[in-house]
């Protein structure tokens, strides 16, 4: 068996293709719901939620990457907060919502 270490360019990759598309998702549900937020309640949850799979994703990945450089560190544990903090916005907005 052989041990594939990860390739830090495939995950890069994997994390812009990530972006772009979250990113697109998450600006055409704003457009719509800012247009119409009656209509649209639903979408704010979602617009969260996604906001929250990126910062995770990006503290994860900085967090596995870092080594032993405190300020990296620092840094992926502020993403990783952050996305904690709109994933609990994005269940508050989904249950208020009701």
């Amino acid at each position: 068996m052989t041990d594939k270490k990860k390739n830090p360019r495939r995950t890069e990759l994997w994390l812009d293709v990530l972006h772009l598309v979250l990113g697109l998702i998450i600006v055409v549900l704003s457009v719509l719901a800012f247009l119409s937020p009656e209509e649209h309640l639903l979408f704010f949850p979602v617009i969260f939620f996604l906001s929250a799979v990126i910062f995770l994703v990006n503290g994860v990945v900085l967090l596995q990457n870092v080594g032993h450089r405190q300020k990296n560190r620092l840094t992926a544990f502020g993403k990783i907060g952050a996305g904690g903090l709109l994933l609990l916005l994005a269940v508050v907005s989904a249950v208020v919502m009701r």
